[in-house]
């Protein structure tokens, strides 16, 4: 399937042949940096950042939750080595 938009010739699944002259890549935004705890202030900090940052709220509160997780559990076991 083919079709022509602004005289770029474009194909499924096949990138532009020619790009417009006013064209930019899209930059990968940069992960925020959550705070590693699983302290109830610090994952509301995060659900916050992230809601502020565009994420939807349930996006927001299962990516807090998790770094919570993960903290607790690298906390238990850097308990556990010594």
């Amino acid at each position: 399937m083919e079709g022509e938009i602004e005289g770029v010739v474009y194909q499924i699944g096949i990138r532009p042949t020619t790009l417009s002259e006013d064209y930019e890549p899209v930059k990968k935004e940069e992960p925020l940096p959550l705070i590693k705890s699983a302290k109830p202030a610090a994952i509301a900090k995060n659900i916050e950042e992230m809601q502020a940052a565009g994420h939807p709220h349930d996006q927001a509160v299962a990516a807090a939750m998790t770094t919570a997780k993960q903290s607790k559990k690298a906390k238990k076991k850097k308990k556990k080595g010594r």
